[in-house]
């Protein structure tokens, strides 16, 4: 386990421990200042080496055994993994997240081995996190906090005037976020709970909902989403980040990368749902996939692809749209009635054990045969959408 000590205002002051095996550097956002690094409680020596603006890498002898790190610093806007990181500890709020590089990360920033890690993290990435703001300003996270600390993976901390609230799906934090908007997202979110579980019974629990400054990009982690206000009232992106909570299959590692088991099968119920509660028709999304689908593959110059190869071609996004296409295709050729009859199959037969494409086009009548010819096992059905728009 990782453990981060953290005094948090317009400074930003740390202290992290771990044990480390064969390791002789690490990766730290640029403008914090090593105060020491000590190994078995011995202080030991360092050099930097600066890369580019955002990062820098802190290298000392090879060592096995705990390491303790002490650094300070302020963040200015200027460092980070990527440009639209531009938190600014002065600022009434700031984000710290694996972006900003705001503790010691033993994998380069921006490499497979980097991602892997932040996708399916072990055990050894497991963080216990303690915090302290020094100032008037509240704290929220994605971790589970639990006998006076914070426990969980991929640390990820906010820091403003934040009010946080209870409610039957789990915890909403704000700040000056107008009670008409609360009262229409705690709505939204039992809408949807009731709506999907006519597919596979299940409670949106334990679920965090941060609302932060616009700018900053909205992205959820686990049980948490990072939202702004104006996607926060957006419901159809609400809608698409709560089906993820409990109503998505298990699938194997290459399936995952076509994303077609999440994002495709999201959108499809984010259809269905907006369409049930007269959010928006079904029609208007069915046109608004379409379109989405059509100016990226004419805008980065795509080459009509299969679903099945999404993964292998690392056109996975295209799942958003096109994948949600063949779904809408596969409800036109059956049917509502006999496509909810397959989608129940699929999340609760699927819940547990791992599903791939040959076992989900089983679960569909002969029929759609001509659907998964088309979308999923040849380039015709993409090919006839471009040649029509």
């Amino acid at each position: 386990m990782r453990e981060l000590d953290l005094r948090l205002s317009n400074i930003i002051e740390g202290e992290y421990k771990t044990r480390v095996t064969k390791c002789n550097h690490f990766y730290i956002n640029k403008a914090f200042k090593i105060d020491f690094l000590y190994f078995d409680d011995n202080s030991i020596d360092f050099s930097e080496e600066y890369v580019d603006s955002n990062y820098k890498i802190i290298y000392f002898d090879d060592l096995d055994g705990e390491i303790k790190i002490k650094y300070n610093g302020i963040l200015d806007g200027t460092t980070g993994v990527y440009p639209y990181v531009r938190e600014k500890t002065e600022d009434p709020f700031y984000i710290l997240r694996h972006e900003t590089c705001y503790y010691p990360m033993w994998y380069e920033p921006n490499t497979n081995e980097y991602f892997n890690h932040l996708i399916n993290p072990p055990l050894e990435d497991l963080f216990s996190v303690k915090v302290v703001v020094n100032d008037n300003r509240a704290m929220c996270s994605n971790l589970k906090y639990q006998q006076n600390e914070y426990v969980g993976y991929n640390p990820t901390i906010v820091v403003g005037d934040y009010v946080t609230n209870e409610y039957f799906f789990g915890e909403l934090s704000y700040v000056n976020l107008e009670e008409s908007i609360i009262k229409d997202t705690v709505n939204t979110i039992k809408s949807v709970n009731d709506y999907m579980n006519r597919y596979k019974v299940a409670t949106i629990e334990d679920y965090k909902i941060i609302v932060i400054p616009e700018g900053y990009g909205s992205f959820v982690l686990q049980n948490t989403m990072f939202i702004t206000k104006d996607s926060l009232m957006n419901k159809q992106q609400l809608i698409h980040e709560l089906v993820h909570t409990n109503w998505n299959p298990q699938c194997d590692e290459k399936c995952q990368r076509s994303r077609f088991f999440d994002e495709a099968i999201t959108q499809y119920f984010t259809y269905r749902i907006c369409d049930c509660y007269k959010i928006k028709s079904a029609s208007e999304t069915e046109e608004e996939y379409l379109q989405s689908y059509v100016d990226i593959m004419t805008t980065y110059d795509i080459t009509p692809t299969p679903i099945i190869k999404y993964g292998d071609e690392g056109l996975g996004d295209l799942s958003y749209s096109f994948g949600a296409l063949a779904l809408i295709a596969l409800e036109k050729a059956i049917g509502i009635e006999e496509m909810d009859v397959c989608l129940k199959v699929l999340l609760k037969e699927y819940d547990e054990k791992q599903v791939n494409f040959e076992l989900f086009r089983d679960l569909f009548p002969l029929k759609t045969k001509h659907v998964f010819d088309e979308y999923f096992y040849s380039d015709y059905a993409s090919k006839e959408f471009l040649k029509k728009n």
